[in-house]
């Protein structure tokens, strides 16, 4: 009969509370607004999304509709305006290059369309009209005030809310980045009037005597059934824009950013005739951000009441909160009470106004007191957003090249490896592919003015059929990240890229920099990849004692363990459940350097959370060379 051997019962009370401190806040939504101010270059963009994954937020919100102009390529708003993108980011993709970044870190992203009605502002590229570019081109589309005005407060246009070709516009703005980016959501802004005395333009005034009887609208512009009329429209939007998204791509979540701002009061309905609980009520949105930028907690909690006894769906509503409202911080003390309050109403987590409010003190006291560990977004499967697998070109491990040296030019991590045009000169690429799946392929450039315009990348798809793609390494557009392409890899080593000095041309260089991996969600919405699941993929000989996370996980009934020993070792793999008792013994022999798997069956195991532990020893069986712990959640 075997011994079962138990743990220390300070280690067991440890464990069992880090379990319940994980599955009490596994899923909640840690967001944060990013506008166009930190979107001015890519090195930019990139520190943004390194600082929000530091400190394990998981979603970012990326301006991309804005002032009446996109932040991507829009062959939508080229049709309608003859521009592919805001003329600012002529040779750029923000939205693309936010995408890439925030994948990298493992980060959701969503396509914010900030300005959501609003066509154009007179401080931004007005255009002819002096109203923005999309009035340029459509005069009629202009929304109009009670008193024959146009401009809002704050020197906005918006578009006219009935008419359909507007609505199909912005709906359409939606579809080009569901169906051409591999984006997690998108977020409407805006979506209401700019007040109750909007609504009295032409084609509106058609609209509504054609379905009253000939009467025109109501002059007091706070009449119940015009107010009614007039939300009723943009109920109607909201429910043909989640429609269309979800026909394009269900997995792309269609949420909203309503404003709340009232105690008793349904202040988004009688201010502005948006009908958020509406949409919430009739699932036309995934998910809203309410806007309550309040200064005290007090205050919070009265809105979070008024909202909570007019809405079941509590599951659906983020708290929108503000680091500093009305341009003041609030004290750490305020924003404690705040988070306390959001979670002691069961929310789903909080949404943060804005990237650019946080300063070093508000980073750390969100990283040691609100966010101490990554967690995963409610309602994706584990991994959903798992990080880049990244290779750089000195990983011995994983690249084999012929004929490059060193150049003293930034990189990725480090400097960056260069080949001239003499010889045959290759770099292959390998990585531990951890699932069968689509993946998007990007390369690292630090552009320069002597390297190639046609460097040529090989990729190889899991037949080993090669396709080339040349890229130009001279340009400063390609600086950073650069995709390749699309290629759908099995799990295991694979030789995915190749760099090569074929046909670069006389006196011309070449560079070879990092390459970088990531699900591409479009085309594989159901492969389940842990965060940690990167780490199981090592050096083929690791330089120290490692345990992997099992995978997947949860699991049932049948999970994989990778293990890595740097040199000949005796090792000892055990499951126990949270007591501290053995349930299973995967593996008690020596192992020769390098990585292994080994496979648990928990078929006559029960539901529950069990304690992977491995303990090496040295070759003579004596002394402990290395101990791991993981958690493996058995789901059945």
């Amino acid at each position: 009969m075997t011994s079962r051997k138990l743990l220390p019962i300070s280690v067991v009370i440890a464990v069992v509370w880090c379990i319940f401190q994980t599955v009490m806040y596994a899923q909640e939504v840690r967001g944060a607004w990013v506008s166009r101010n930190e979107l001015s270059t890519r090195t930019q963009i990139a520190y943004v999304m390194d600082s929000l994954a530091n400190n394990n937020f998981n979603v970012v919100y990326v301006n991309a509709w804005s002032r009446g102009y996109p932040l991507f390529r829009s062959e939508v708003y080229r049709s309608q305006t003859g521009l592919l993108i805001d003329p600012t980011y002529a040779e750029r993709d923000v939205l693309a290059e936010a995408i890439i970044e925030g994948h990298r870190r493992g980060l959701e992203v969503e396509a914010w369309f900030e300005y959501g009605f609003v066509g154009g502002y007179t401080g931004w590229l007005p255009g002819t009209s002096g109203k923005g570019k999309i009035f340029d081109v459509h005069p009629d589309w202009v929304a109009r005030k009670a008193d024959g005005t146009e401009k809002d407060a704050s020197n906005f246009y918006w578009m006219t809310h009935t008419r359909p070709e507007v609505q199909q516009f912005l709906i359409g703005l939606c579809k080009d980045v569901a169906q051409n980016y591999d984006i997690d959501g998108i977020e409407l802004d805006r979506v209401r009037y700019a007040g109750t005395m909007y609504g009295y333009d032409t084609y509106t005034d058609s609209v509504y005597r054609a379905t009253h009887a000939g009467a025109a609208p109501p002059a007091t512009t706070t009449d119940a059934g015009w107010m009614r009329w007039r939300a009723d429209i943009l109920n109607s939007f909201m429910r043909a824009a989640y429609d269309t998204i979800k026909a394009v791509n269900k997995n792309v979540r269609l949420t909203n950013a309503p404003s709340s701002y009232g105690s008793s009061t349904y202040q988004a309905y009688n201010e502005n005739l948006q009908d958020w609980w509406q949409w919430v009520r009739t699932g036309s949105v995934d998910q809203v951000q309410v806007q309550m930028y309040a200064s005290d907690n007090y205050t919070l909690t009265s809105y979070l009441d008024f909202i909570l006894m007019n809405l079941t769906e509590k599951n659906k509503i983020v708290a929108g909160l503000a680091i500093a409202p009305s341009g003041t911080a609030l004290p750490f003390s305020t924003l404690s009470q705040m988070m306390s309050t959001c979670k002691s109403k069961g929310l789903p987590g909080v949404a943060w106004w804005y990237y650019g409010d946080f300063t070093a003190p508000v980073w750390d006291y969100f990283r040691t007191q609100f966010y101490p560990t990554r967690v995963e977004v409610p309602g994706r499967p584990a991994g959903w957003r798992a990080p880049g697998l990244i290779v750089n070109e000195t990983d011995s491990t994983a690249v084999k090249s012929t004929g490059w040296s060193e150049m003293s030019l930034a990189g990725y991590r480090g400097k960056i490896l260069r080949a001239d045009s003499v010889g045959v000169k290759t770099i292959d690429y390998s990585f531990d592919v951890p699932a069968l799946a689509w993946y998007d392929v990007y390369a690292h450039v630090s552009a320069y003015p002597l390297f190639t315009a046609r460097a040529p990348y090989d990729l190889f798809d899991s037949a080993g059929t090669a396709t080339r793609i040349l890229v130009d390494q001279s340009a400063t557009k390609n600086q950073g990240w650069c995709t390749l392409g699309e290629i759908y890899l099995p799990a295991g080593k694979h030789t995915v890229v190749r760099i090569s000095n074929e046909n670069i041309g006389y006196q011309k260089n070449v560079s070879a920099d990092a390459v970088m991996l990531t699900i591409n969600r479009r085309k594989s919405p159901n492969v389940v990849v842990t965060g940690a699941a990167n780490q199981n993929f090592s050096a083929s000989r690791p330089d120290k004692y490692w345990l992997g996370q099992n995978y997947p996980n949860p699991f049932n009934p049948e999970t994989s363990i990778q293990f890595g020993v740097p040199n000949e070792s005796r090792v000892s793999l055990t499951v126990c459940d949270v007591l501290g008792r053995t349930v299973a013994t995967l593996a008690d022999r020596y192992y020769a350097a390098g990585i292994h798997t080994v496979r648990w069956n928990a078929a006559a195991a029960s539901s529950g959370v069990y304690l992977l532990r491995l303990q090496a020893y040295s070759r003579e069986g004596r002394e402990s060379a290395g101990s791991a712990v993981k958690k493996l959640l058995l789901l059945r």
